[in-house]
């Protein structure tokens, strides 16, 4: 509901926390926390994480020309390192492979 709203608009804020989305509800974080994780079956930070990964893929994907240092920091990760490691982990492919086959996709 209202928190998942939160984190669409805020998700590119390296700064966003649990913490953070429960102040703004007005509720504990420990409240916010158990509630989220019951409502979307995943925690806050694997929630924002896959969140933050999904919102990568779809600019990598409407802006060619944006280099993968934009689009890290763009969707809120603060370490290009974390950020290829996790975007792996999720899509089986870095980033770099991922755009080199988008571009190749949109030769053909």
């Amino acid at each position: 509901g209202q928190a998942c709203a939160l984190l669409d608009r805020h998700y590119a804020d390296p700064m966003l926390s649990a913490a953070l989305v429960a102040e703004r509800l007005a509720i504990t974080p420990q409240y916010f926390s158990r509630i989220f994780n019951e409502t979307t079956g995943s925690s806050f930070p694997d929630y924002l994480k896959n969140l933050r990964l999904e919102k990568a893929r779809s600019h990598m994907l409407e802006h060619a020309d944006a280099s993968l240092a934009e689009i890290c920091q763009g969707v809120g990760f603060g370490n290009p390192s974390y950020f290829s490691t996790a975007f792996k982990q999720k899509f089986g492919v870095t980033p770099g492979r991922f755009r080199q086959s988008c571009l190749r996709s949109d030769r053909a």
